[in-house]
């Protein structure tokens, strides 16, 4: 019988002695490679090795004789199963034999294959939770793009950024209207101060009479207090870092709350 080492591809002669007692994992005596020697084994060599190296099936089947070992006693050449076991056949090509493929090249494409396959289930585990989670995810500016191309792909909405706790106030202003009793006249400047665009909010006013008590207004829409200019803008959302004037006239409110008032979003 003949195998071939998976590593350097030299082909050798070996016994059912030496299968049987190695348990087919044996070694290469040229480059030390330790293979299993069952895949690639074939009974017989092509009728083209044997013409041409007459020497290799002088005796078909068997360990040549400087090799064999004495009836009942283990050779001195197989202490072990890592040892060298064959005899080399001179200069045959590898691509002369119809062995297998060898072994470690298989190994090598099983544990690819494996590989491969849990990146596969990784990757569609982590698909799935960023689908379910996504609107949280979306929150987050720089986990925003990668939810945008997987919603683009799942065929999803997100719904917009949105932080009014990042809208901050740059100038307030409340005085009597200059033409109409019993209405007071705010103006205001708010800044976005988010790197994203968001929805405008909507305002309410709360004013504290002199006692403390409270007093608060309806909530105001955008397009109530937005300058005419900016209507068309609404639905593309509020600029981040750009300051935007809003103007109200509040009815019912008296001159007392001018110098105490707080503005609230949502």
């Amino acid at each position: 019988m003949y195998t071939q080492c998976s590593n350097c591809a030299t082909l050798f002669r070996l016994s059912a002695w030496h299968l049987r007692k190695a348990r087919g994992l044996v070694r290469c005596c040229l480059c030390h490679e330790t293979f299993d020697a069952l895949p690639g084994l074939v009974d017989e060599l092509p009728a083209s090795i044997v013409e041409r190296y007459p020497q290799v099936a002088a005796v078909p089947g068997q360990v040549p004789p400087e090799a064999a070992e004495p009836a009942g006693e283990r050779p001195a050449a197989a202490q072990s199963a890592d040892e060298d076991l064959f005899l080399q056949v001179p200069e045959i090509e590898a691509a002369s034999v119809p062995a297998a493929a060898p072994a470690k090249a298989r190994r090598r494409g099983g544990m690819l294959g494996w590989s491969a396959l849990i990146l596969l289930l990784v990757a569609a585990m982590v698909g799935q939770y960023a689908y379910v989670m996504r609107e949280e995810l979306a929150r987050f500016p720089r986990l925003r793009p990668w939810i945008e191309s997987l919603c683009s792909v799942a065929g999803c909405e997100l719904p917009p950024l949105r932080d009014v706790a990042r809208i901050r106030i740059l100038d307030k202003h409340v005085a009597l209207h200059p033409t109409s009793a019993g209405i007071l006249l705010v103006k205001a400047v708010l800044v976005n101060d988010t790197g994203f665009w968001q929805p405008y909010p909507q305002i309410r006013f709360n004013f504290l009479d002199p006692v403390g008590d409270s007093r608060a207004s309806r909530w105001f829409a955008p397009d109530e207090y937005l300058a005419d200019s900016r209507l068309t803008e609404v639905a593309a959302g509020m600029p981040p870092q750009e300051p935007v004037s809003i103007r109200l006239e509040l009815q019912g409110m008296g001159a007392a709350a001018i110098d105490n008032f707080a503005i609230d979003f949502r």
